[in-house]
């Protein structure tokens, strides 16, 4: 589909990975105030979310149109394997090992080379997988990190399911955890789902909200249910269905159903439900969240309609639909995005509204008003093209990676520019492909 500002953007983008291709330089300009950071916005090179394998993942996607960016693919891959000579941690997707697979996988697939490394690096994701399926035990869950998209079960599950050829057993192990899960467990003498965490909605105790000690149901994309949803919708039109997996997604929509909230625009979702809401039914007073990949309804949204078009429901599609529409209604201005990040700003929004353009007429004017937001956000003189805000303070600072910094906002530029949904290997790191 044409767009309104593809040269703008693909310029913009262009210049992103202009200033992120040296990764040593990238490392020396990182700055934050490290005692405001969250864990999730610390340097860490072995992370997808913000550091040098989420980095690779902008230059493997570009390999097609610039072939000159497999050299900056492959120097991120190094700098990347040095690294991980360090640590043996069992961590999810989005760190160490797991995290140079994903990133290996995606520069194979764009340059056919790396079979080698690939088949080395899966031998340690098959033993990762296996240590995190035999740690689950059916819920509650100890943390939503056991299961979520970027430590937990469902990102690992999205990596195997695009190697479920090699790993289809590893696969199988993974999706039927999460089924489990999917199941009522007895807690404080009620019936909750398997998914049911026994932390607060932050993992960093220095950023909880109050909470009780009961824990929540986290319904987001990044941390709740709607990422297993879309894991277990993915594998079903792949052809990998396991025992349960239909019912596991009937119970998981109709979690989302029941928890969706209205306003005068239409519905929405709340990003979780504390235990004293779930006894009572129903959730305090909520406001809509800022519509971002890992909490907001566009991103439960995606979910939906993974599960509608997998299981041939069209209810299921039409929900997600209508919670569209309705944040649609809302301008972007009064949306309380703070940057243009891919995890909580303007980037993630242009990736997931992409997938409704077909259904909602609004969604290309509002396509176009976000990149026109993004490109006037870009400054030429800061280290890596736009600056990023510090979670939990008024701060800003030089983020260059996929989740909180440039390389996420370069990948949604360059897709928008190119009318194109499927977004490679680094949309379905976000399970929305």
């Amino acid at each position: 589909m044409a767009r309104t500002y593809a040269q703008e953007a693909l310029r913009i983008s262009d210049l992103i990975a202009e200033k992120l291709a040296d990764p040593v330089r990238v490392h020396a300009q990182v700055w934050a105030p490290e005692e405001l950071l969250p864990e999730s916005q610390k340097w860490y090179p072995l992370s997808l979310g913000s550091g040098l394998t989420g980095i690779s993942l902008l230059f493997s996607s570009r390999i097609g149109r610039d072939p000159g960016s497999a050299a900056f693919t492959h120097r991120y891959l190094a700098e990347s394997l040095a690294a991980l000579r360090g640590t043996d941690r069992i961590k999810g997707l989005y760190n160490d090992v797991s995290s140079l697979a994903f990133a290996t996988w995606a520069a194979h697939r764009a340059t056919g080379g790396y079979v080698q490394a690939v088949g080395k690096l899966d031998t340690h994701v098959r033993h990762v997988s296996e240590t995190m399926v035999s740690m689950a035990d059916g819920g509650p869950c100890r943390s939503f990190q056991d299961f979520d998209v970027l430590s937990g079960l469902t990102g690992m599950g999205r990596y195997l399911l695009m190697r479920k050829d090699t790993m289809g057993e590893e696969l199988e192990g993974v999706l039927s955890a999460l089924v489990r899960m999917a199941s009522d467990v007895e807690y404080g003498g009620s019936r909750v789902p398997g998914y049911w965490s026994l932390v607060p909605p932050t993992a960093d105790p220095d950023r909880a909200l109050p909470f009780g000690a009961d824990g929540h149901l986290n319904l987001g994309l990044a941390h709740g249910i709607a990422g297993p949803l879309a894991l277990l919708s993915l594998a079903w039109s792949a052809g990998v269905v396991v025992d349960g997996q239909r019912g596991a997604v009937e119970r998981l929509v109709g979690l989302l159903d029941d928890w969706s909230l209205r306003d005068e625009r239409g519905v929405f979702w709340p990003g979780w439900v504390s235990f004293d809401e779930w006894r009572a039914g129903e959730v305090g007073p909520w406001r809509r969240k800022r519509p971002s990949w890992c909490y907001g309804s566009p991103g439960v949204s995606r979910a939906l309609q993974l599960a509608g078009d997998a299981l041939g429901r069209p209810d299921w599609s039409d929900l997600a639909i209508r919670s569209v529409a309705s944040q649609l209604s809302v301008p972007p201005s009064d949306w309380v995005v703070h940057d243009a990040s891919a995890c909580h700003g303007w980037a993630g929004a242009l990736h997931l509204l992409q997938f409704f353009e077909e259904d909602c007429p609004q969604v290309s004017r509002v396509l176009d008003d976000i990149v026109v937001r993004i490109i006037e956000s870009f400054d030429a003189d800061s280290a890596f093209g736009l600056r990023f805000t510090v979670e939990g303070s008024d701060g800003t600072a030089d983020f260059p990676g996929f989740l909180d910094g440039a390389t996420g906002v370069g990948l949604a530029l360059e897709s928008y520019a190119r009318g194109n949904t499927t977004a490679g290997e680094w949309g379905a790191a976000l399970l929305t492909v």
